[in-house]
């Protein structure tokens, strides 16, 4: 599903970010829209997707399994009664790696971890200096140069969800669910708003396929022939190990001879957004663990993209 023409444009309008933060309130916003709100799809293959359902100060948050009519909702967001708590940061990063897999026009980091970020839980496990560097590069490259009024800082948006030091934990279970919980003692800080406590009615089992499939399709994305030639393993190598800048052009050019033809990976490696771009995508292309290549990365501006010409 193509991001709408009215939400394509409200994503570089301050205005939309104060409206999505609950920052301030604007009188007549749906100047952007046609109807009462709209859905951004974040597809992940085989028929699953993350949907957004966005209106004015409400947000819908669902998840589509194949065949449905409708997606379920598993969280949602507004001023009085939001239960936003549904995504621990490992899922938020993957779901947004294969949505771009399978849309190029969803750039990580881009407008899905700009997003569903306000639906994330950080917690004690996680890294919130890579975090936040992501966020900042999320948020930078929709902002336009010309952009006055609000506009999310990614320091102020993860420090909205972030339970490190609130007694907040995941619980994986045998079948591999993990529910959020946090320490009825522990007076302090945000409480969790979530459908995903032990023993709700969350769907878990078409979840745990959500993120099977996801990772399928970051399996997928790399064809092996792709990396026999002993070229693309010694640039590869260059690109990890040696963190030589230079080594990502040269790879997206000698992976195309071997026959890739992915935009996505080969836009990451010669004209990435943010240096974080082309870290996830040689994560994809190499044994690299999952992330490794984000840590230490600066936190830097990314480059100005949106709203697509």
């Amino acid at each position: 599903m193509p991001i709408p023409d009215a939400l394509n444009t409200a994503l570089a309008d301050p205005k939309f970010w104060a409206m999505y933060c609950f920052e301030e309130d604007f009188e007549g916003y749906d100047e952007y829209f046609d109807e009462d709100n709209h859905v951004l799809a974040f597809p992940l293959g085989g028929g699953y997707s993350l949907d957004l359902d966005i209106s004015d100060s409400y947000f819908d948050l669902g998840l589509r399994v194949p065949g449905a009519d409708e997606p379920v909702t598993v969280g949602w967001s507004d001023e009085a009664h939001f239960h936003p708590h549904t995504l621990r940061w490992d899922e938020l990063d993957l779901v947004c790696r294969a949505a771009a897999l399978v849309d190029p026009d969803l750039r990580h980091p881009g407008p899905g971890l700009a997003l569903l970020s306000r639906f994330v839980v950080i917690s004690a496990y996680d890294d919130i200096d890579t975090i936040e560097s992501l966020l900042h590069a999320a948020f930078t490259g929709l902002k336009p140069k010309d952009a006055e009024g609000f506009w999310p800082d990614a320091d102020d948006i993860a420090g909205r969800v972030d339970f490190r030091h609130q007694a907040v934990v995941w619980h994986r279970d045998t079948d591999g669910n993990y529910s959020v919980h946090k320490d009825i003692t522990a007076f302090d800080g945000t409480d969790v708003y979530s459908t995903r406590m032990r023993g709700s009615e969350f769907p878990w089992a078409d979840w745990r396929s959500m993120l099977d499939q996801a990772e399928r399709t970051l399996a997928g994305a790399v064809d092996p022939t792709w990396l026999e030639p002993l070229a693309v393993g010694k640039l590869l190598d260059r690109a990890v190990t040696d963190r030589d800048p230079a080594a990502a052009p040269e790879l997206a050019r000698t992976l195309a001879d071997a026959g890739c033809a992915n935009q996505t990976i080969l836009n990451a490696l010669t004209d990435p957004v943010h240096p974080a771009e082309t870290a996830w995508v040689l994560e994809l292309l190499s044994t690299a663990p999952r992330g490794t290549l984000l840590r230490g990365l600066p936190t830097t501006d990314a480059r100005v993209w949106w709203p697509r010409a």
